[in-house]
């Protein structure tokens, strides 16, 4: 005891001779309570109101009568009648559906859930009334447990199994329960017969038994990212094979740095950051709301980090080629696993709440997995992971282990990382982490910090031979993966060598690898003094176990390039990694010159990538025989509180596929999008693609050549230097004016006898893209790149193009498809398209939206069957652009040809940012004003004109911008081309009349010439990005002969427009100003349409209208910021004064407690008041309320004969006093 007390650790075992004894529970450390908080700064007041929004998600209920419980405890599906029986009763439910609904059953889809057809709660009854009259007595929740007719199908043939065989008549029920029983057994008996050891064990999921080994490779099937400087990942590879620094200063669009920036690494704890310098991506504040049928509010609070990894999961699945019916086929079993570690969006709601706008932005990390897994209805694991440095990376090794157990049949894994709020910045200099230069220095000597990074990456992953069965593009395989704990360091943050070396080590020997055949690993490498020289002693402890090699292995870090992404770090290095497998180069590691002293590189198995190398297979002699290895690599990703991750990867080499063709067979190339403008873009992204030569078909020497003669004319006429040209850029950032273009399009055409016009010239828009179309076929000049397009025939890229795009890709409402031999043909027609020429051979186009949207199917599958055994190839295009849906598998009997990477969908930018449009509500002055706001009488409210941020910003411009002007005459379309924007003119006139495809008149009291206005443009693909109405721009008289034809030219005008406008408005966002020129004396014409423009959008909200009233000067002297307000309107209804250059709002606020006036001072004892509606709900609550208080004489108006309760209410009124 004595010694115990001086500090000596006894071995109190030795007094226990005879044995151990059970250990007794006894209290635990008491631990000393001490109050550690960090003082309020900012002052929160509830509202007093609940605003939870309990919403039923389908999939919430569980249906719990799918089957038999097998002996392992699950349930089984046993649609053992066979297919005959599940489809009669899915014809049987259709009629019902039929009977109740009045939908066509031809329209019905089997796996569309029930929300769609418009069934609420009551059809829903009437619905399961008509099955009872069948089945007896059925759950209410029926249709809410099965959501799809083949999810009922299922039910119904697993609990009234008896019943539809007496009604529709199959196999025996005796026979069919033998079925389900023998299936039940073999289940149960496979469940029990597990394998001995971990390599291989039977594991229960779905229906069946599925044999997983556990030491099965992974495939990545699927990737995408966005990261710094780079908006895709062929932009990333490009930066990283040319050594670029994505670099700069913290963006204006997230906060002004120089408000809290001080070089003084000191003064952190006082709200100062000492470092300016990040990666940053662009538009992280943009999202397409329409397309994934979220509404523009809910967009404002959802965390950015949410939006894009939602969009970045849709494009991964589009790479691999996975469309919602192939997901079908997996039985929607996909696992969602995100790496998220930053949650700072929330923090702009406490900002906004000091100004007054209660508004509660969301970031919390469950909602970015889970929206994923709700908007695309997986119905596998769904998680997010927070490791700090190491989530992405440990995203993806749960990914993998979920796959193996089975849990799952193929995972979305990667993730995010924005800087949104500078409280981040704020921290990490605090804790003296940041490079006060801005560099990363990853194993260099002048390493001082980590620079901080953005960056989205998703990957789709597969099980192997399940990815080989399905005819996956494979990108790369992961061989293994591992995650551990850096245990009690010296400090919180300081790395474990020994157990990065453990993790690493055990990764290796798991996956059967030896170290000696890793050429490469993507290193940590955050570039401090510390953590590189921790990490290359880990990595050579591990290598050291295979062993005594020197600089061997390559090693590299992403973190130089792009910075630090935290969350996504990981899976930024992994990413780089295949990038590297597939093109078989190795990128340079920057500012690594000279190396970190304290790494001595000679004695370890590695050396510092500085350049762009080859990457070539290592060779081995082994029994005397030379043996070459497969690429491999390593990637480490660990994170700042000691959770560390490995990822060991492979490279996958593909084989031609058995069931691709060599011979040039036309196929059908087809593009959808949710609109026209959409659909356009997506052209170009093909287009774009076949001209840079991704389809893996060799190098186009041709386009190269014309390329740089381009670049030669261009440098030429504009005197710069060659050099400086980028072909990536579009034309108009060199300098090009209207002379020098013309010039430009003169040189072009004389040198290719072509035929290029300027605004051809304008469409395609970079030199690439002209080279591409000149090579194409775009010139007369005989075969002159003839010799050179051989590589068209290399893999047959086009049938596995065609094959990806119709089977990979999502059906939407506007389609395109083109009946093509080769890809010179494609190139060519597509080129043709987006330069607007019409009557294309073999190119048709269709909406949906239009006379689509009703279409129902009056082809037959045989029909179809036979259209496809023929290769009747422009019928089938016809009839897809039309809305049929064909089973593209019929055109390919000879076997299915793999799926290939091409271009995702491109989502349109929509900002969408808290605090910025002020829809959310406003916070009263306190807590007290609140809870007496609740009681009618004590609510004032007045309208204030507030300043708005919707100035132009310097430097913006217009050019590109399509705006459709509906004005009486051409000073303000003038005044918008020369700020670069794409006019179209309407006029006022007695009918619709094409004057040009820049210039149109139509009736404006005549609702069809809108319509065949925009029918028109659409035809033409000219559709605007936004309209301009100033037909009543003037100050309108105030007689009362002119009120008519004001109307008429206002707000008539402007439903009519509306109207022409609301359904293309439910695919893509349409924005329109109403300008008017006010002053002193009021305008009510103009003035009052404020209101229907904000019911306009609240009933439409793809419908966005403001009103703008200009002072003192015309509107054609602001044409800059009415195209700048007009691109980034993002809330309808708004009121807006422009005068000089101030602009105001016009808000309504509630008044101050003691600005409030008396209530005599509002009502008058004993006045005349007329209220419209005033029989409604509100109108009741107000006239009983100025009954009571100030015995109001009152005129009620409303649409509806008067009835009894209304009789009753003015009994009321009168008994009160009142009149």
């Amino acid at each position: 005891a004595q010694m115990y007390n001086k500090g000596c650790n006894p071995d109190w075992g030795k007094l226990y001779p005879k044995g151990r004894y059970l250990r007794l529970k006894l209290p635990a450390y008491p631990f000393e309570k001490q109050r550690y908080w960090k003082k309020q700064k900012y002052s929160f007041v509830n509202n007093g109101e609940n605003n939870t929004n309990k919403e039923f998600r389908a999939g919430e209920i569980k249906n719990e009568h799918i089957g038999p419980i097998a002996a392992d405890g699950e349930r089984r599906v046993c649609d053992n009648t066979g297919e005959a029986l599940e489809t009669k009763v899915q014809e049987y439910i259709k009629g019902v559906f039929n009977r109740v609904t009045g939908i066509k059953t031809s329209s019905m889809d089997i796996y569309s859930t029930f929300d769609g057809y418009g069934i609420n709660s009551l059809v829903g009854k009437e619905i399961i009334k008509c099955f009872e009259e069948d089945f007896g007595r059925l759950s209410a929740t029926l249709l809410f447990e099965n959501l799809t007719i083949n999810e009922l199908s299922k039910y119904f043939i697993s609990s009234h199994n008896r019943v539809l065989v007496r009604m529709l008549g199959s196999a025996q029920p005796e026979a069919a329960e033998q079925q389900c029983a023998e299936k039940t057994e073999a289940v149960s008996a496979g469940a029990a017969a597990g394998t001995e050891g971990n390599k291989c064990s039977r594991i229960s999921i779905g229906n069946g038994i599925l044999q997983k080994d556990l030491c099965e490779d992974i495939a990545i099937i699927g990737m995408t990212g966005r990261y710094p400087e780079a908006d895709n990942l062929d932009e990333f590879w490009n930066n990283l094979k040319d050594g670029r620094e994505c670099i700069g200063e913290i963006n204006e669009d997230r906060w002004d740095f120089k408000r809290y920036y001080h070089p003084d690494p000191f003064l952190a704890g006082e709200g100062k950051m000492y470092s300016k310098w990040g990666g940053f991506i662009k538009d992280a504040d943009k999202f397409d709301t329409l397309f994934f049928k979220i509404s523009p509010k809910d967009a404002e609070i959802m965390d950015p980090q949410e939006r894009l990894f939602l969009e970045a999961s849709w494009a991964a699945l589009e790479d691999a080629g996975y469309t919602g019916t192939r997901l079908k086929g997996l039985d929607r079993n996909v696992g969602v696993f995100a790496g998220v570690t930053t949650y700072t969006y929330n923090m702009l709601g406490i900002e906004q709440w000091d100004k007054g706008n209660v508004i509660i932005p969301d970031s919390s990390p469950w909602t970015v997995a889970n929206r994923v897994s709700y908007v695309l209805d997986f119905r596998g694991p769904s998680m997010p992971v927070d490791t700090a440095c190491s989530s992405s990376l440990t995203a993806v090794h749960m990914a993998c282990e979920s796959l193996k157990r089975g849990e799952c049949r193929m995972a979305v894994a990667g993730g995010i990382n924005l800087y949104l709020h500078p409280v981040k910045y704020i921290v990490m200099s605090q804790a003296r982490i940041l490079s006060p230069k801005g560099k990363c220095c990853s194993f260099g000597s002048e390493g001082d910090g980590m620079v901080p990074g953005e960056g989205v990456g998703v990957f789709v992953l597969k099980p192997l031979k399940a990815a080989i069965e399905d005819g996956d593009y494979i990108y790369a395989l992961i061989k293994g993966t591992g995650i551990n704990h850096g245990g009690s360091t010296s400090g919180y943050t300081v790395p474990n060598p020994s157990a990065q070396a453990e993790l690493i080590e055990n990764v290796l020997r798991k996956s059967h690898i030896d170290a000696s055949t890793i050429q490469y690993v993507e290193a940590h490498g955050t570039g401090t003094p510390l953590g590189d020289p921790i990490e290359i002693a880990g990595l050579t402890g591990a290598f050291r176990s295979y062993t005594h090699d020197k600089q061997f292995c390559s090693i590299g870090s992403v973190k130089s390039n792009i910075g630090h992404l935290e969350a996504a770090a990981g899976i930024a290095g992994l990413t780089k990694v295949v990038m590297q497998l597939k093109n078989k180069q190795l990128v340079p590691t920057l500012n690594c010159c000279p190396t970190n002293a304290n790494i001595k590189f000679e004695e370890t198995p590695f050396y510092v990538q500085k350049q762009l190398t080859e990457w070539n297979a290592a060779e081995f002699i082994k029994d005397g025989v030379r043996i070459e290895s497969p690429r491999r690599a390593g990637v480490s990703s660990f994170g700042a509180g000691g959770a560390n991750a490995h990822v060991v990867l492979e490279e996958y080499n593909r084989e031609v596929s058995k069931n691709s063709s060599w011979e040039n067979n036309p196929n059908i190339i087809v593009l959808s999008a949710r609109n026209k403008n959409r659909l356009k873009t997506y052209a170009h992204k093909l287009l774009d693609f076949i001209d840079a030569d991704e389809a893996g078909c060799g190098r186009d020497m041709g386009t190269n050549n014309i390329r740089q003669e381009l670049k030669e004319i261009a440098s030429e006429i504009l005197s710069v230097n060659i050099n400086d040209i980028d072909t990536e850029e579009c034309i108009i950032e060199y300098g090009f004016d209207a002379v020098t273009l013309t010039e430009f399009t003169e040189h072009i055409n004389k040198k290719y006898c072509s035929k290029l016009t300027k605004g051809l010239i304008s469409e395609l828009k970079t030199i690439s893209a002209i080279s591409g179309y000149l090579f194409a076929g775009g010139t007369t000049k005989d075969n002159v790149y003839a010799k050179e397009k051989n590589w068209l025939k290399v893999e047959k890229c086009l049938e596995r193009m065609a094959y990806t795009l119709q089977e990979g890709r999502q059906a939407m409402e506007e389609r395109l498809a083109l009946v093509v031999s080769d890809l010179a043909e494609l190139r060519l027609k597509l080129a043709e398209y987006l330069s607007g020429k019409t009557g294309i051979e073999g190119l048709y186009e269709g909406s949906l939206l239009d006379d689509g949207e009703n279409y129902t199917s009056k082809t037959s599958r045989d029909a179809l069957k036979s259209l496809c055994k023929n290769r009747e190839l422009y019928q089938l295009a016809k009839l897809w652009v039309w809305g049929e849906d064909i089973d593209w598998k019929m055109l390919y009997p000879q076997g299915i040809p793999q799926v290939m990477p091409l271009p995702a969908y491109p989502f349109a930018r929509e900002r969408y940012w808290a605090g910025d449009t002020g829809t959310t509500a406003k916070s009263g002055s306190g807590a007290k004003e609140r809870e007496e706001s609740e009681a009618l009488s004590s609510i004032y409210l007045k309208r204030v004109w507030e300043r708005s941020n919707l100035t132009e910003k310097p430097g913006y411009s217009a050019r590109g911008k399509k705006i459709v002007v509906f004005g009486e005459d051409d000073r303000l379309a003038r005044a918008l081309t020369n700020e670069g924007a794409e006019v179209i003119l309407v006029k006022p006139s007695n009918g619709f009349n094409v004057k040009s495809d820049n210039m149109f008149e139509i009736n404006h009291a005549v609702q069809d010439d809108y319509e065949n206005l925009f029918s028109y443009l659409e035809k033409k693909g000219l559709m605007p990005d936004g309209i301009i109405h100033a037909w009543t721009s003037k100050v309108l008289p105030v007689e009362i002969e002119d009120v008519d034809a004001g109307l008429k030219k206002g707000i008539y005008s402007l439903v009519y427009l509306s109207k022409a406008l609301i359904k293309r408005a439910q695919s893509e966002r349409i924005k329109i100003l109403y300008i008017y020129e006010g002053g002193e004396i009021n305008q009510p014409l103009c003035e009052g349409m404020s209101g229907f423009f904000k019911t306009v959008n609240l009933e439409n909200p793809g419908l966005i209208i403001n009103s703008i009233e200009i002072r003192n000067s015309a509107p054609e002297l602001h044409a800059g910021r009415l195209a700048y307000m007009l691109e980034n309107a993002s809330e309808g209804g708004l009121e807006i004064r422009v005068d000089g250059r101030e602009c105001l709002i016009k808000r309504v606020v509630e008044l101050a407690s003691d600005a409030k006036p008396k209530e005599c001072a509002l009502l008058k004892e004993n006045g005349v008041y007329l209220i419209t509606g005033g029989a409604g709900g509100l109108g009741r609550i107000i006239s009983r309320y100025m009954a009571g208080r100030v015995k109001a004489r009152l005129i009620l108006s409303g649409r509806s004969p008067i009835s009894r309760d209304k009789h009753e209410l003015i009994k009321e009124i009168e008994l009160s006093g009142s009149e």
